[in-house]
């Protein structure tokens, strides 16, 4: 995969990095809607109080996994 760049101490160039890497990671999985993308982006939060704890985070994917809503993207032709 790419790199989503370095953040910012600036909430404002901060949410838009978020942003573009949502941007990215919706494309790769082919689905702007994509449930798995709010988890992504609390991930991502700016404030580490409102980013989710390892326990939730693994939680939340394994209930992904388990309805099927996350898979692996096809592999490159590179």
């Amino acid at each position: 995969g790419e790199r989503l760049g370095r953040t910012s101490s600036n909430i404002q160039r901060h949410n838009g990095l978020r942003e573009a890497a949502l941007r990215q990671v919706a494309t790769v999985l082919g689905d702007p809607k994509h449930e798995v993308l709010p988890l992504i982006s609390s991930m991502l939060a700016y404030e580490a109080k409102d980013r989710p704890t390892a326990r939730a985070v693994e939680l939340a994917a394994e209930d992904a996994a388990a309805a099927e809503t996350i898979s692996a993207p096809p592999p490159s032709s590179a």
